[in-house]
């Protein structure tokens, strides 16, 4: 049976499908996961609460899209002959729009991910 929904309706149920995690308490040291946040990173602003190394809860406002980040602070490309710096697996490097630079989070210390709210000017 279905029910016959308003279009303001319709639009608050979007608003909230919208808002929902996409990962939430799921384990995030599991590879295949990461690599599904790495790519929404790439294509997406992303809320990503986890637990610092002192104990604190944060909520990150972050992304990997180029198009967000500032010319002056992407990443330079390699010049030729030179090798990348080695990464730590357990370690994610993202820009965090709110601070406007760059962070990183543990994976293993992550508790939720989602889509985030952001407001234009």
């Amino acid at each position: 049976m279905y029910k016959l929904i308003s279009e303001n309706e319709f639009n608050n149920l979007l608003y909230k499908e919208n808002k929902m995690s996409i990962f939430e308490d799921v384990g995030f040291d599991d590879v295949t996961r990461q690599a599904e946040v790495k790519e929404d990173l790439q294509s997406k602003i992303l809320e990503v609460t986890f637990t610092k190394k002192n104990g604190e809860q944060r909520v990150m406002t972050c992304t990997l899209m180029t198009s967000a980040i500032p010319l002056e602070a992407r990443p330079k490309p390699l010049e030729e002959g030179e090798t990348p710096k080695p990464t730590n697996p357990n370690n994610q490097s993202v820009w965090d729009i709110k601070a406007e630079g760059w962070r990183s989070f543990i994976w293993a210390n992550v508790i939720s991910v989602t889509t985030a709210e952001i407001e234009t000017v």
